[in-house]
């Protein structure tokens, strides 16, 4: 199976015990753009793509399930 990368993030936000809202103040965005986002709602940008790898400590591959 392979994960999207709603799932991806839902994931790594599980695994640290970060809160939606915690993750969204964090990369300058809403609550409500990161939902969507880990719902697989909107698209994730470039710009904050690699803001969350910088912030989960991953890679940008890691989050896109490649």
């Amino acid at each position: 199976m392979i994960n999207t990368v709603g799932y991806n993030l839902k994931m790594l936000r599980y695994e640290r015990n970060y809160t939606q809202k915690l993750v969204a103040k964090e990369m300058g965005v809403s609550v409500q753009k990161m939902s969507a986002i880990e719902r697989n709602k909107q698209e994730i940008d470039e710009e904050l793509l690699k803001k969350l790898a910088e912030f989960y400590g991953v890679r940008e591959e890691d989050i896109l399930g490649e």
